[in-house]
């Protein structure tokens, strides 16, 4: 029964990687398959997450700069109406 087990095809030294046998071949084919149609699937679904991720970060952050420039924007037209009123004052007396 040893002879049969180890002369077989499937424990031939050749057979290194043990794909000589239809069953292995079939289950390679299914390997293969999955590698070709899920991987890329998963790497996609990956890809795509991250990058709405992204968006959402580069859209807090232009917004919160939009903010914080039309606060200066208001604070600097505040500063020269306070100015043009104190001209006024100085140019009419």
């Amino acid at each position: 029964m040893l002879d049969v087990l180890y002369n077989s095809v499937t424990h031939s030294s050749w057979d290194l990687a043990e794909i000589q046998n239809t069953q292995d071949d079939v289950i390679i084919n299914l390997v293969m398959g999955s590698m070709f149609l899920v991987l890329p699937t998963f790497w996609m679904g990956a890809m795509t997450w991250a990058e709405v991720r992204a968006g959402v970060a580069v859209k807090g952050a232009l917004a919160g700069g939009v903010k914080v420039a039309l606060s200066y924007i208001e604070t600097m037209q505040r500063c020269s109406e306070v100015a043009w009123r104190e001209i006024d004052k100085t140019g009419s007396e």
